[in-house]
This record gives structure tokens, C-alpha cells and sequence, in this order.
């Protein structure tokens, strides 16, 4: 079941899944296929469950488990495995494959993420006969206890004997239920398949620019208006999925050119700008989909698959490309001197692959996507946001990419939420037009204060069209956070109308001290580490200023590990450093600027 569900195979058949065991008030044995069932969003097609468990307490399980039962049959006579009549009844039935897919896709439609079992009946003709069948397992059973069998050790027993005590007959029987649920379960894959294509058909797919007056995207914030209809739900990520290879060590000073040997230490783990905020929302509580795109390593693909059950269902693979790397070459001190990439795969993220989550996207709480994926793609992605009311958040991911947004169909009009660093800031100002005067970099020996007056001249018409905060990340320095929002409340409670007039403020947030005792390892993640964060705690409805200290002390942490994503960042480590006063420092107002109405005329 997991592995069919994790490369997106909706429809999973076998004989009979296991349940609750019978003396179950002895034992406490109960089959992990319902756990499976109550977790993993998938249709199972079999003959029931096997007649040697109590099916009574099985359906009883499932129900509690919230998992949709049907019978695939003219009435609700849940069947018994060898035999078609159980005693017990199903709460749904479905005669035809199409009834059976409608079920599914109705069920699956509310975002549970819980799985539907298809109970169909052995053919009549193949049937044992239930008394012979249940003497024999109660014969069985018997001896199980005489002989002590226990655990897993029993099913295999009960089975073995019950098909000698039938004289072979349940062993035909169980040939022809398989051969059977192969047949319905092909049946039901295509009819869900055309149900399927059926909903993406009657959904309108937008692909018109952004109007002259734009969507007033800092009205939207992550639980509003796109949660409404659907508490369940989950964010989406679009993005990078990368090989990491860091290079430490390395001093540009000492760097032999003379061909010989250069001695250093090189990590490889798997990373990625989407992949990296993807783990850290699943670390903290949340289940992004995420929407990527690997290449021929398989490797690569089981490990994106399994990190931390992370959502791949929009994953893309491709056998004539390699998965997309980054080498990351660090100094002494773990700061980043020099960067190579492979980014080609990342071009396959088309907007034709990402409609096929055009549902998800318009229900998502919040969409999240880096500047990896194609300028085509960010268009999409904001049109369907844009109409949809859906809260975005862009993370420019290098200089080279930042300026993607700023599009001749105005695709950042659309943006919530950006987190460039200052050197990417400033490529979206020039794309924008906008250049401050005699402009200063990160650098230390520059002043916060005068850093904050350039930042801004570039945040102004951000803020004022569209945004409702920028995250600028300024290294060891902190971030400085240009926003209208009043950082003390929740964003929910931050709504600002297309008609106000509105002040843009600027705080600084200093980083987290590092310890005397604790050493800078790698800055590869940090940034990512920040930005999961302030989201997970967006979608708590946390306040600004909280989500912003939070995702501070994240990125602190990743500075301690070669690993992206720390493995201490998990939803009790937020709850506590939110609640407990461990971010303590106060950011400091440094600039501000009043806005104009938002209107057209004055952009």
C-alpha cells in the first residue's frame, strides 16, 4: 500500500487483508493492514478479510480508523474471503466499477488521507462452503492453542491446515478470489482514471496574465480564504530536489593549482531549496505536497520517498536527465566562498505537470516555490493562487534567479511573502526599476539603519501593491522584516483592505548568539530552516513576531549540522520556544514609510 501510494498508483488489489485476530481481547493481535488503512490514502481491492480473524471487530476497527468500506456487490453483505456471506454488513455498496471509482474519488477528494477497502465476493461457482470452511478454522484455532503458536506464526498455521482439512478446497478457493479482485480491481483502476480526467477537464485551468488591478494578495494570509472550504487542506511546495555535495575546508589562499591533491571533506546528502522548506513544514507538524522533479538515480528518488514520509506524489522523474546538484564550497569558518550547480532536470517542472495539482493549489493554505522552477511555471503557479485567493510565498534561491518574478505579466503582484538576501533584493529592485542610491551590500561596516533605508526603497512598491511582509536575510546579521502587519497579532488578524492607506515598518531581528563552545558547520540550510518555520507557524496562526524569533533559533540550529534541515526541529521545540521565552530579544523599529491607497494610479 505504501509503496503503490507513494508513486501515485491509486488502486491496490490482493487477496484478503489481515484484521483483528480472533481471542483479540487476549492477545491484543491486530493486524498492521488497518493501521495502513487508516493512514495511507489508497483504494485496497480484496475478497474481504480473511475468515480466519473476527470480521465483526474488524469492521469495528476500521470505522474507528475512519476508513470507507465497500461491497462490491448488488447488497452490503460484507463477504468472508472463501465464502460470500460474512453475517456482517458493509456501510456502502457499489454494483459497478464506475459506482466503486465515484465512492473512492469522493472519498478521497476531502483530503483525510485515509484509504477505502473494496470488499468483493468470490464468485459463486468457486465458493467453499462456509460450514466446511469455519469447522475447519475452528479446528485449527484449537490447535494453535494446543500447541502454543502464537503471533505471526499463526496465520501461516491456520491457513496451511484449513486448506488440508478442505481437502484442498480452500486453496482453489483463494486462486479464484485472486484471479477475481485482479479483474475487478483493473475494472475500478480505469473507471477512477476516467473520473479523474473527468474533474481536471470541468476545472477552469487560468492562463491569462494578471489583470490591470491586481489581486490584493496582503489581504490573504494562510488560513483564510483558501481554507474556508477544506480544513484539511495541505500546504504545497514547488521545487528543488538536489544532490548537496559540500566542500570543506578549503582556504581560496592555500587552494593548490598546481594539480596536486587538495585535502578537504566532502558530505553529500540530498537538499534542494523545496525539498529543504518541504522537510522542515513535515518536521514541524505539517503535510506539504511536494511537486519536484528527479532524474535517473534511483537512489535518489527512494530517498526523497522516504525522508521523513514526505509527500512526493508530484514528483517527475526523468531517465535521460541526472538529478540536479549543488556543491557548496565552504571556507574555515563554514561560510559559503563558491557555488556550482546542475539545474537542468529542474526545467521539466512544466506547468502542464503542476496543473495535474491544480486542485491542491487552489485549496492549499499556502503555496511555496523557489526560483529553480521554469519563469513559465511561476506564471502558472501565480494565476491559479491569484484567482484562487491563495496566500504565496517566493524564495528567489540566487542571484541569477531572483529577478524570475518580476515578469512582464507582473507574476509577483501576486506574491504574499518573499525571502531574498540582500544581494537578491537588489536584483529584483533593478528588474523592478528601482536602484537605490549609492547602495551597500550586507556588509558589517554597514549600519543597520542606513542597510534598512535602502531595503526600503526596493520593499516600498513591493508592500504597496501586493506583499504583506519581506523577509530580508542578512547572514549573521539577522533579518531585516519590511511589512503593514502588526507583528504582535496573527496575520489572520492583519487583513488589509485594497482602499487603505498603509504604513510599511522595518524591524530588525538580530540572530541568535552562537555559544563560546559552538562552531559555524555549514550555513547550507539555514535560510531554508528559517522560512519552513515562519510557514509552520503561520499555519498555527501564530503571530509575526513569533514565527519570525522561531525560524531565527531554526536557522541557528541548522548552523550546527551538515544536515539542511536539523533533525531538532521538530513541533514541540516550536511550541516551546514560543511559550517558554526563549527567544527573548526584542526587534527593533528602524525605518518606516507611509504607503499610498492601493490603487492603480498610484503603483
Amino acid at each position: 500500500m505504501y509503496a503503490a501510494a507513494s508513486v501515485g498508483i491509486p488502486v491496490f488489489v490482493t487477496g484478503g487483508i489481515g484484521g483483528v485476530h480472533r481471542g483479540v481481547e487476549h492477545t491484543m493481535d491486530i493486524s498492521t493492514d488497518l493501521t495502513e488503512l487508516g493512514r495511507t490514502e489508497i483504494a485496497v481491492v480484496s475478497a474481504g478479510v480473511k475468515s480466519i480473524l473476527d470480521i465483526g471487530r474488524t469492521l469495528e476497527y476500521l470505522e474507528t480508523l475512519g476508513v470507507s468500506v465497500i461491497t462490491y456487490a448488488e447488497d452490503k453483505e460484507f463477504p468472508a474471503f472463501f465464502t460470500r456471506r460474512s453475517g456482517f454488513q458493509s456501510p456502502y455498496n457499489a454494483a459497478t466499477a464506475e459506482a466503486a471509482a465515484e465512492l473512492i474519488f469522493s472519498s478521497f477528494s476531502l483530503g483525510l488521507r485515509r484509504g477505502v477497502l473494496v470488499a468483493v465476493p468470490i464468485p459463486e461457482q468457486d465458493a467453499a462452503s462456509s460450514q466446511q470452511v469455519e469447522d475447519a478454522i475452528q479446528r485449527a484455532l484449537a490447535e494453535t492453542r494446543e500447541n502454543k503458536i502464537k503471533g505471526k506464526d499463526v496465520t501461516p498455521y491456520i491457513l496451511q491446515r484449513v486448506n488440508e482439512l478442505t481437502e484442498g478446497k480452500s486453496l482453489q478457493a483463494n486462486i479464484s478470489l485472486i484471479k477475481n479482485n485482479a479483474k475487478v480491481g483493473a475494472q475500478i483502476a480505469c473507471a477512477y482514471a476516467a473520473r479523474q480526467t473527468q474533474s481536471k477537464t470541468a476545472a477552469t485551468v487560468s492562463t491569462h496574465s494578471i489583470p490591470a488591478v491586481a489581486v490584493p494578495s496582503q489581504s490573504l494570509h494562510p488560513m483564510s480564504t483558501a481554507t474556508s472550504t477544506n480544513n484539511r487542506a495541505y500546504p504545497v511546495v514547488v521545487g528543488a530536489t538536489n544532490r548537496d555535495i559540500t566542500i570543506c575546508g578549503i582556504d581560496s589562499k592555500e587552494f593548490r593549482r598546481d594539480g596536486s591533491t587538495n585535502l578537504c571533506k566532502i558530505q553529500m546528502q540530498l537538499g534542494g531549496v523545496g525539498r529543504n522548506i518541504s522537510e522542515g513544514l513535515l518536521r514541524l507538524g505539517n503535510k506539504p505536497i511536494f511537486i519536484t522533479a528527479t532524474g535517473r538515480e534511483l537512489t535518489i528518488q527512494s530517498a526523497l520517498r522516504t525522508s521523513q514520509a514526505l509527500d512526493a506524489r508530484g514528483l517527475i522523474h526523468s531517465d535521460k536527465l541526472s538529478t540536479g546538484s549543488y556543491v557548496a564550497i565552504l571556507n574555515h569558518a563554514g561560510e559559503l566562498a563558491a557555488a556550482l550547480g546542475d539545474m537542468e532536470i529542474h526545467d521539466s517542472l512544466t506547468p502542464q505537470h503542476v496543473s495535474i495539482f491544480e486542485e491542491e493549489l487552489r485549496s492549499a493554505p499556502i503555496v511555496c516555490f523557489d526560483a529553480n522552477i521554469p519563469p513559465d511555471t511561476i506564471r502558472y503557479i501565480c494565476d491559479v493562487c491569484a484567482e484562487a485567493n491563495v496566500a504565496v510565498w517566493f524564495e528567489p534561491t540566487d542571484t541569477l534567479k531572483a529577478a524570475n518574478i518580476i515578469d512582464e505579466a507582473e507574476s509577483w503582484r501576486s506574491v504574499t511573502y518573499t525571502s531574498p538576501n540582500v544581494a537578491e533584493l537588489l536584483v529584483m529592485g533593478d528588474a523592478l526599476g528601482v536602484t537605490p542610491p549609492a547602495w551597500q551590500s550586507e556588509d558589517t561596516a554597514v549600519s543597520i539603519p542606513t542597510l534598512a533605508d535602502q531595503v526600503k526603497l526596493i520593499c516600498r512598491p513591493l508592500i504597496a501593491t501586493s506583499m504583506m511582509a519581506v523577509f530580508v536575510t542578512l547572514g549573521a546579521r539577522g533579518v531585516l522584516v519590511a511589512t503593514t502587519a502588526d507583528i504582535e497579532q496573527p496575520l489572520a488578524g492583519n487583513v488589509t483592505q485594497v482602499s487603505d492607506r498603509t504604513e510599511m515598518r522595518i524591524y530588525h531581528y538580530p540572530a541568535c548568539n552562537m555559544q563560546e563552545n559552538e562552531t559555524c558547520v555549514s550555513v547550507s540550510g539555514a535560510g531554508d530552516s528559517m522560512v519552513a518555520t515562519i510557514i509552520a507557524g503561520m499555519l498555527e496562526n501564530r503571530s509575526l513576531d513569533d514565527c519570525v524569533k522561531a525560524g531565527l533559533l531554526a536557522a541557528a540550529h541548522s548552523l550546527h549540522t551538515r544536515e539542511p534541515i536539523p533533525t531538532t526541529l521538530t513541533p514541540a521545540a516550536f511550541t516551546v520556544a514560543c511559550t517558554r521565552s526563549l527567544l527573548p530579544w526584542k526587534p527593533q523599529m528602524i525605518a518606516k514609510d507611509l504607503l499610498f491607497a492601493r490603487r492603480a494610479s498610484n503603483r
